[in-house]
């Protein structure tokens, strides 16, 4: 253990001396994403193989897009297809070190099977099949495949995304242990290189931002608006008839079935898909994310209306233009239409709902007039920043926690 962690910092040393040109190259073998390579490099000097870890996990999930990580696919060589491996320079050595155990359980008859699933899989989802191999034998890897086939696209591109990240963490490790370090020694870090270490907690004040990801184009989704709401005080108190908002423009503050929301920020996603702290601060907040339970709302059906014209199903469920079946709760006066109705149905985007009647949606912006995300800020995160993406699609749309 003790002479891993001395190779690991003696790597590190040589990664951060190294040119801006040879980090980038260095990267590239770990990731072939040259944006994640390119960003990671600019990251420079790490203060630990740890803080090394966290910046590429940032980059990987908060600044490469979706074209990013269908590069980063396209350079694996498919599991199984020796051909390919042959041809991979550039990563065919940790490649097959990573595929190697699983590939000595096979035989013809698997890597046939394999590479005709590889095929389907390529069909449907327009990239090759990634897994992190390590430690797996290949009846798992094909029992894998096998069931991520029947995924939708837009989770199956999560699912790949978390696996490359598990590869290129893999692959960073093994640069540094793998690393020319005699020439630097095994000493203290050089003075020509200052290292500056990241604390665990940074005692910066943090904030909330939002990243859409247009799955269906492979793009950042731009000019989306986004509104932040907070749950106030009163919660969960019962009310028999909620308060409508104003529209976009409301008055910030809605009423729906038994919630009670309170507009703290908004935004609009840039050129990259991006709304960046999106919290506006008061005074009492300027130590971080106030505890509670938030929501963020995204106006998705104007975007889907003019990048994918009208593909919706022509109904949806009453109220959910403003983010909810039913209880229109949602929208808050903010994104959509109205934040609220009467306590049993909604009056948001799709017309007017009574208990989650159907309206008509004009089929315009796809199946969903809007997006609505709620998540729980506790006490002890609130020094945390809390990036919460969407990917997006006509007719579907996941989401997670970023770093």
């Amino acid at each position: 253990m003790e002479e891993r962690i001395s190779r690991l910092d003696s790597g590190l040393r040589w990664l951060n001396a190294l040119p801006a040109a040879e980090a980038n190259e260095a990267f590239i073998r770990c990731c072939g994403s040259k944006r994640f390579a390119s960003s990671l490099a600019a990251l420079r000097p790490f203060g630990s193989f740890e803080n090394l870890q966290t910046a590429a996990s940032d980059v990987w999930w908060n600044q490469v897009d979706i074209a990013g990580w269908l590069e980063a696919f396209s350079a694996h060589p498919r599991i199984g297809d020796v051909a390919s491996l042959k041809r991979k320079f550039s990563t065919q050595q940790w490649s097959q070190g990573e595929q190697a155990a699983a590939m000595q359980s096979s035989d013809d008859a698997f890597f046939q099977e394999m590479a005709e699933c590889n095929q389907r899989y390529e069909r449907r989802f327009g990239h090759i099949f990634i897994i992190c191999a390590q430690g797996k034998p290949a009846a798992e890897i094909l029992a894998a495949l096998k069931e991520r086939m029947g995924n939708q696209p837009i989770y199956e591109l999560q699912i790949a995304a978390k696996e490359q990240e598990k590869i290129t963490q893999l692959r960073l490790e093994k640069l540094l242990l793998d690393a020319p370090t005699a020439a630097l020694g095994t000493g203290a870090p050089s003075a020509a290189v200052p290292v500056t270490v990241i604390p665990a907690t940074s005692t910066k004040p943090r904030s909330i931002s939002t990243h859409v990801l247009d799955v269906a184009l492979g793009k950042p989704a731009a000019g989306i608006k986004v509104v932040l709401e907070r749950q106030t005080d009163a919660g969960w108190e019962s009310r028999g008839r909620g308060e409508a908002g104003s529209g976009a423009g409301g008055s910030g503050l809605g009423r729906g079935v038994g919630l009670e929301w309170e507009r703290v920020g908004e935004g609009v996603t840039n050129a990259d898909g991006r709304a960046a702290d999106l919290l506006a601060r008061s005074e009492d907040e300027e130590d971080g994310v106030k505890a509670g339970t938030y929501r963020l709302s995204f106006a998705t059906g104007e975007y889907l209306g003019r990048l994918h014209g009208a593909r919706g199903s022509g109904k949806v469920q009453g109220g959910m233009g403003s983010g909810g079946v039913g209880s229109g709760g949602v929208g808050s006066g903010g994104v959509g239409s109205g934040g609220g109705g009467s306590g049993g149905g909604g009056s948001g985007g799709g017309g007017s709902g009574d208990s989650g009647a159907a309206g008509s949606s004009g089929g315009v912006g796809g199946f969903f007039p809007s997006v609505s995300v709620a998540f729980r800020v506790l006490p002890e995160q609130q020094r945390e920043h809390f990036h919460v993406p969407l990917l997006l699609s006509p007719f579907s749309y996941s989401t997670y926690r970023g770093s």
